[in-house]
């Protein structure tokens, strides 16, 4: 599952949750760990990030809800050259995750 480090959270709700931090890119997957039931238990829900070769870490963001999408910016680097940031989303409360191919343009100009 790699390494990582919790340092925010995000409730949209009482009982739904995410827990966001940096991990180790390991197969070009970041990890967030939703929560369902308040913060007593969770699962990891993968977010897979478009292959470059040399990621070596992700730093999941907080994410935000507008019009009933929750969007999630993740900070990927390599340590040494500038880090980049990606943006996911999903319309099902965080069950799966989408690769925002257009914001992710947008955002490189």
């Amino acid at each position: 599952q790699g390494t990582g480090v919790i340092d925010r959270l995000f409730f949209v709700d009482e009982e739904l949750g995410f827990l966001c931090g940096y991990t180790s890119t390991e197969a070009n997957t970041a990890r967030i760990i939703r929560t369902r039931d308040g913060g007593k238990t969770g699962d990891v829900r993968a977010l897979p990030l478009p292959a470059s070769g040399s990621d070596q870490w992700a730093g999941v963001l907080t994410p935000y809800l507008q019009n009933g999408t929750i969007y999630l910016p993740v900070k990927i680097s390599d340590g040494q050259t500038p880090s980049r940031i990606l943006f996911f989303s999903s319309a099902d409360l965080g069950e799966t995750w989408v690769y925002e191919e257009a914001m992710n343009r947008s955002a490189a100009k």
